[in-house]
């Protein structure tokens, strides 16, 4: 009987020892399941960590590029604006410089018509075609220094004006010539007051 009770015992035994080994090889299976799940969780996660970072990446690089194109654009846009401003200021001062040429050729020449109206004055008479008036826009300039204003305002005050060319101007046109004369002399008087 000890030998049947025995037998039992190291049956129950061994009985007890492949429950607990399939209990342990089950819950090392399970380990190793929950293990494998949660690697392959880790790396569904990585993945998606790295595919995020890809986009956020292509995202930057986008916005980087639509940035510089930006300010590509922008840096265009103010070399034209500059470019254009600098044609203009280079048009102005050439028109600039093309009416002070034009300016100082009337100019000459008004005194070259002065230099003729005072060798007439000696020898002839004078018509209202000989004398040269100047337009508003040119007694405006010649006003702006002293000496210029000194010159007109002598040249052209009715007074001294009859005095120097009253016996030589044609008796026909004496009237309009001192009438012209008296506007020109306003003229200077009114732009010397503004």
């Amino acid at each position: 009987m000890w030998d049947q009770h025995q037998r039992e015992l190291d049956l129950k035994l061994q009985r007890e020892r492949e429950r607990i080994k399939k209990e342990h090889e089950g819950s090392e299976q399970e380990l190793r399941m929950k293990h494998a799940e949660r690697e392959q969780q880790r790396l569904r996660q990585e993945a998606v960590r790295a595919t995020e970072a890809r986009h956020r990446k292509m995202n930057q690089d986008a916005e980087k590029e639509e940035r510089t194109a930006r300010e590509r654009r922008f840096q265009e846009e103010q070399a034209r604006e500059a470019s254009a401003q600098a044609r203009k200021v280079h048009e102005t001062l050439s028109s600039y410089r093309s009416s002070l040429k034009t300016t100082a050729a009337n100019e000459a020449k008004l005194d070259e018509e002065w230099a003729l109206i005072e060798n007439k004055s000696k020898s002839g008479s004078l018509a209202l075609k000989d004398i040269p008036f100047p337009p508003e826009s040119m007694l405006r300039r010649q006003l702006r220094d002293k000496k210029s204003f000194q010159t007109n305002a002598l040249r052209w005050h009715p007074d001294k004006f009859t005095q120097k060319y009253g016996g030589i101007l044609l008796d026909s046109e004496k009237e309009e010539v001192l009438k012209n004369v008296t506007e020109v002399f306003q003229i200077i008087q009114r732009l010397r007051k503004d």
